[in-house]
């Protein structure tokens, strides 16, 4: 196998680094997921690299109760950090880095992987979820205790792993899957020891913010709508056009009236139109380049009719809790305004910012339309 240098691995831990504080620093509001794993796990380790993976009567070993715990925080674009760790034990008479085990030997690894969804680059691909990882682990292997002379045979091990794998996670619930996983651990010292580990198990995901809502109080879940904005009505001056006889006469204020929410019900539909395409990454309330640019086409819309007032309408999917979902649309509603405003609308063109949740979805929220639902509306008011 591979044996790395010293700086190829010290550039390696650098960029992984890197790349987790750029993620964390994507956006200030806690909104991150967590994924929480329980399952089993197979470790190969009979140092023939590739040609015996399906070795199992000699080279699989594993225990008979769950024996890995796995927690993973997931980030912006496909990204996340999981952290693994794992109980395992070498059977007597496996073959075990080449040689034939005299005893059962206990195998021990933390691993910490940085995982890359593959739907960033496919789409959504619904229940099927594939993934790359890249990582360090740290493994311990106990002895292969006394043979017949009363010696030891194989002394424990301590090895540092570069991690390299894939996996995959199938999804039975917007929360919960079925999860695989296949990682090649190679030893960054020598050829001895490197292995493979490979896992069954299940995911549950929830956001941090769950965790938070159960220990406020009721009240506390809350949040106040915008308070109305009272707005001064001018009385209305009646307009006059020229008859072909060059005599002007009055237009009835009221058929303007009606022209006017005419024009306005025409623009809020072109707004909600442009808002189909104002989609927010899972639990964030901030918005991407290509979801702040659809704000810039429905602020010029808004500010071509000065005199429209509109309620802000945020709406969410059904992953998490309701309470988390409820708070998280009117801060996505708060937010549009707030980003409105910074173009140029005058604040008199708001009315509410209202928090829709996942109660009143705009579409069916099976796995392909989560992302749909993920979004603003505007509601015009008389």
């Amino acid at each position: 196998m591979l044996k790395y240098s010293k700086s190829t691995v010290t550039f390696l831990f650098i960029l992984m680094f890197g790349i987790t504080q750029a993620q964390l620093r994507i956006n200030r509001f806690d909104k991150t997921l967590w994924e929480i794993g329980l399952g089993f796990n197979i470790v190969d380790d009979n140092n023939h690299q590739y040609t015996k993976l399906l070795d199992v009567k000699d080279s699989w070993n594993m225990v008979p109760y769950p024996s890995r715990l796995s927690v993973a925080k997931i980030f912006n674009h496909g990204l996340s950090a999981e952290l693994i760790l794992s109980y395992n034990r070498y059977h007597n008479g496996n073959i075990i880095q080449g040689k034939i085990a005299n005893y059962n030997r206990n195998y021990f690894s933390t691993d910490l992987n940085a995982k890359y969804d593959l739907n960033e680059l496919f789409g959504d691909t619904k229940w099927f979820d594939p993934s790359l990882s890249l990582g360090f682990g740290y493994t311990y292997i106990g002895a292969d205790l006394k043979n017949n002379d009363n010696v030891l045979k194989n002394v424990s091990q301590k090895i540092v792993t570069f991690n390299t794998g894939i996996g995959c996670n199938f999804w039975v619930t917007n929360q919960l899957a079925i999860t695989t996983q296949a990682l090649a651990k190679w030893n960054i010292s020598n050829k001895l020891g490197n292995h493979t580990q490979y896992a069954l198990g299940v995911i549950f995901k929830f956001s941090s913010l769950d965790i938070k809502l159960t220990k406020k109080t009721k009240e506390n879940k809350i949040r106040k709508n915008i308070n109305d904005v009272n707005v001064v009505k001018k009385n209305p001056i009646d307009s006059v056009v020229k008859t072909e006889k060059g005599t002007v006469t009055p237009i009835d204020s009221s058929q303007e009236k009606l022209d006017l929410t005419a024009k306005h019900e025409i623009a809020t539909k072109k707004a909600n139109m442009i808002a189909e395409e104002v989609l927010f990454e899972l639990s964030y309330i901030t918005l991407d380049s290509n979801g702040l640019k659809k704000l810039d086409e429905i602020a010029e819309l808004i500010k071509s009719n000065p005199s429209m007032k509109v309620n802000i309408i945020g709406h969410t999917c059904s992953i998490g809790s309701k309470e988390f979902n409820e708070i998280l649309s009117e801060k996505r509603a708060r937010y549009v305004r707030e980003e409105l405003e910074k173009r140029g609308v005058n604040p008199l063109n708001f009315n509410k910012c209202i928090g829709k949740g996942p109660d009143t979805p705009l579409f069916d929220n099976s796995s392909i339309n989560q992302a749909k639902n993920r979004t603003i509306r505007f509601e015009l008011v008389d």
